[in-house]
């Protein structure tokens, strides 16, 4: 019981060494760095990050479950260096075609994904073996050191080249880590059937990372293109701000939810009761967060920068509390084994939002790209619920309504205090509406 404690408390310490390094970065960049240089910076940054963080994805994911073998953690080493190489050069190759500033910030951000590939079966052992402490350590180390540079190079006036030194520093340190604590150098050439094995599990994840990451990183780049840059930074730093609240609160709770429906027995009331608490957790964090941002933000990012995120703060808060929502019926998914369901799903909300902000381009308002994405997500949601409920998850529409009551309430409670808002009084409506109905059910 300690054991399993100590690995949830040091699953929890991961996620904030890699998102508390983030929060400080954004706090450094939007102190001594323009909008413009964010912008660029984020634009270039966004696919290699898309692609890197699908391939990490996929491998780590894969080498847990497959490479128990010598002959299969061969296969996985040399697929992973052969994508990532792979990926490298075709960054390289691409900024040879953009040109200006980007194209020298691009052909330094070329090599991430080859330096990322390194370590990912390293870590993916560590993983299997739920090394969690060792895993925390090594992001703190390396995310740790990588900042401590950043702060020197924005303080001592190298501009976009700080974020860039930070990605890196970060992603060669935290490899170069994996590697020191547990080599995974392939010691025989894998044989083609074990290959093709490793790449017919590897594919599908790196798809479905792919898709499920790839609505941002877009939105960036179209942001940064009809918009400008300076408008890019400020969708940058709003995107941060949201995924450190997801990462804070949200993403620990995910490591709970999955072990908790499992469980065979009393399976829809377990899943009742993750969705509730997510329901809570969306409806408290992500409201207060909007309420407190205008008093939070000049604090955080300094008055200049102010102005120009603050109108994006909602549609990201919105955005990040229908995450929350739907993150239960994604691990119910995940248990059930309909992992196909949430794939449909981010490719819904992909295809959805690349939709509505075509529609919205036009109008060069990063705010309303960002409505889009939430428009999408809700739809998306709405319908992924639908067929949960029917997969396997055996709970009623009302059941689920009810769970989610609660988180709806205090949305709407806070909003009223802190806003007036009427979208608080709805809630608060729906609420009340709610309760008086369970109690009418009641025998």
């Amino acid at each position: 019981m300690a054991r399993g404690v100590s690995t949830g408390l040091w699953a929890i310490a991961l996620q904030w060494a890699r998102l508390g390094s983030a929060a400080l970065l954004l706090l450094l960049a939007a102190r001594f760095l323009s909008l413009a240089e964010i912008g660029l910076f984020a634009v270039v940054f966004a696919p290699v990050r898309a692609a890197h963080m699908a391939l990490r994805g996929a491998v780590i994911d894969a080498g847990v479950v497959l490479c128990h073998h010598q002959r299969l953690r061969s296969a996985a080493w040399v697929l992973a260096l052969a994508a990532g190489g792979g990926m490298s050069l075709a960054a390289f190759a691409g900024s040879a075609i953009i040109g200006g500033d980007k194209a020298a910030v691009l052909t330094a951000l070329a090599a991430l994904p080859f330096l990322g590939a390194l370590g990912t079966l390293p870590e993916a052992r560590l993983r299997r073996r739920l090394r969690i402490r060792l895993l925390a350590m090594r992001a703190m180390v390396a995310n740790g050191l990588a900042l401590c540079v950043a702060a020197v190079g924005m303080m001592a006036g190298w501009g976009v080249w700080a974020l860039v030194a930070f990605s890196l520093i970060s992603t060669t340190l935290a490899s170069a880590l994996a590697l020191a604590l547990l080599p995974s150098l392939p010691r025989v050439w894998p044989r083609r059937h074990d290959l093709m094995r490793v790449w017919h599990h590897l594919w599908p994840l790196a798809l479905r990372d792919l898709v499920a990451g790839a609505p941002l990183p877009l939105l960036q780049v179209a942001v940064g293109a009809f918009a400008g840059l300076p408008a890019a930074g400020a969708f940058q730093i709003a995107a941060r701000f949201a995924a450190v609240l997801d990462g804070l609160f949200v993403a620990p709770m995910r490591y709970v939810a999955l072990p908790l429906v499992a469980h065979e027995s009393a399976r829809t009331a377990r899943f009742l009761t993750v969705l509730g608490q997510a329901g809570v957790v969306a409806g408290g964090l992500f409201p207060l967060a909007y309420g407190l941002a205008p008093i939070l933000l000049p604090w955080v990012i300094g008055q200049p920068h102010t102005a120009a995120v603050l109108p994006l703060v909602p549609a990201f808060c919105l955005l990040g509390a229908l995450g929350a929502v739907a993150m239960p019926f994604v691990q119910g998914a995940t248990v059930l084994g309909r992992t196909d369901l949430a794939v449909f799903r981010a490719g819904l909300i992909l295809g959805m939002a690349a939709a509505f902000g075509a529609l919205m381009a036009p109008f060069g308002d990063p705010a309303m790209a960002v409505w889009a994405l939430c428009a999408a997500a809700a739809l998306a949601n709405l319908w992924f619920a639908t067929r949960m409920l029917r997969a396997g998850l055996a709970a009623r529409a009302q059941d689920v309504i009810t769970a989610l009551a609660p988180g709806l309430g205090l949305a709407g409670l806070i909003l009223c205090v802190l806003h007036g808002a009427w979208l608080g009084v709805f809630s608060l409506a729906v609420l009340g509406g709610l309760t008086l109905r369970q109690r009418k059910d009641m025998p």
